[in-house]
This record gives C-alpha cells, sequence and structure tokens, in this order.
C-alpha cells in the first residue's frame, strides 16, 4: 500500500501538465529545474521515454508500476483529447539546490487551461538530476 502512495503521487504530474521534450542529459550541465522543465513537458506530448528516463524510484517495483501507468494514461483517448494542440511552457519560478537535493517551483498553464505553480523535489542519482518519484510533486498551487 505505501508503494501505491508513492506511485500516486505522481499522478498529478501526468494529470496536470503539457509537452515538448528531449533528451536526458548529465547533471554537470543541466539544473535540476532544467530536468523538471523538461519532465513536465514531455508528459503531455506522449514522449514517455524523455519522462521514464528522467524520473526516479527508491525500488524497480514502483518503477515498474509507474512506467505500466504512464503508458495507459498517454494511450487513453481522454488524455489524447484533453492534450490536443496543447504545447506546455513551464517556467522555473525558483531553485533550491542542498547537495544532492534539488526543490524546483513551475509556473505554467496546464492542459485544463489552469494556471499553476507546482513545487518539485529532485535527487540527483550517479551525477544526473532525476524528479524524485516517490515525492515528485510536492505541493501543487492554485
Amino acid at each position: 500500500m505505501k508503494h501505491l502512495t508513492k506511485i500516486f503521487a505522481v499522478v498529478p504530474l501526468v494529470a496536470a501538465v503539457a509537452s515538448c521534450g528531449g533528451e536526458s542529459t548529465s547533471a554537470e550541465t543541466v539544473k535540476p529545474g532544467d530536468v523538471a522543465v523538461q519532465l513536465f513537458n514531455a508528459i503531455t506530448s506522449g514522449d514517455v521515454q524523455v519522462v521514464k528516463d528522467n524520473i526516479h524510484f527508491d525500488s524497480q517495483v514502483e518503477k515498474d508500476v509507474f512506467d505500466e501507468y504512464l503508458d495507459m494514461a498517454v494511450a487513453s483517448q481522454d488524455y489524447k483529447e484533453r492534450t490536443a494542440g496543447y504545447t506546455a511552457n513551464y517556467e522555473i519560478v525558483s531553485d533550491t539546490i542542498t547537495a544532492d537535493t534539488a526543490f524546483v517551483k513551475l509556473k505554467g498553464m496546464t492542459a485544463l487551461g489552469k494556471m499553476t505553480t507546482f513545487n518539485v523535489r529532485l535527487v540527483r542519482i550517479d551525477g544526473d538530476w532525476k524528479v524524485d518519484g516517490s515525492q515528485a510533486v510536492l505541493h501543487r498551487e492554485k
């Protein structure tokens, strides 16, 4: 049950964000805020590989469940209708980096047409910044 709670903490990510994407790159050149923006922008473009490459879970089981859920969500008709013709443009409002943890505040328009701010937690894994899947969206402001 604890693992499912962590998985569903990421659901707002999939339900709320937008499009565009890119390659995962090294933390040497990419700041945590860049990774957060890239992940949020990739979600509704259907670029699930960018999302999968830039999110971290503590266990392979959690990662596998999330990957499966993401594939189903992006394939759904509801998802396609809500994101058709929508391009995300999330911006970094602020970021705080302490050792291997970062907190990034993003602001942008959701696919549902609402301006929203997300506070996102990232962790550095093997030198790369990844959105923390267990606590990806810490707080969503409306």
